[in-house]
Formats: structure tokens, sequence, C-alpha cells
């Protein structure tokens, strides 16, 4: 089952770029609000994706059905982010285990 949560949050910055060298490439390295909001949710057992807008002000979470939305805001919140509107966006009860 996937639970998708869509999150209005106040994002202020674009973030930062930090070059880090291995041998020929360059590997830049977001250190944002978005970054920390990724960061933070992807740690939390039973989240399967975390997308966010800093253009849109937006974060879209898919979670296994596990997390509710509160606890989702909750952890946005703990990244001092202001969660300004929260919703369920889609359920989808289908398991597709063969």
């Amino acid at each position: 089952m996937t639970h998708t949560y869509s999150y209005n949050v106040a994002m202020s910055c674009e973030g930062w770029c930090k070059a880090v060298v291995f041998t020929d490439h360059f590997t830049y390295e977001n250190q944002g609000c978005a970054s920390s909001i990724k960061r933070t949710l992807n740690g939390i057992p039973g989240v399967k994706s975390v997308d966010t807008s800093v253009k849109a002000q937006s974060v879209t979470v898919a979670t296994d059905g596990s997390i509710t939305l509160q606890a989702i805001s909750q952890a946005i919140r703990a990244t001092g982010k202001e969660v300004k509107s929260e919703e369920v966006t889609t359920i989808n009860e289908e398991d597709n285990e063969n």
C-alpha cells in the first residue's frame, strides 16, 4: 500500500553548492533547505521517496502506509521549516507483490 502526501513548506533558500573533487570529476552537493528535508525524511523507515521543490515550496512524500500525514509534518517541522498546508494526495491500496 502506498500513501502519497503533499505539503506546502516555507523554504527560503536555494541552497549552496560545494564542489568536491574526485580524480577528474566534480560532484556537486546541495546543502540547502530541500536537502535537509530530504535527508530527514529519507531516514524514516517506511518512506519510499521524497520530492522537493524550493520554487514551488512543495514537498511530496510517498510512504508504505505505515506513517501518518501528521508524523511527516512533524519531521519537516523538526528541520526548522514551517508547514503551511498538508494533504493526502493518493492512497494506492494495491500491492504490486506477485
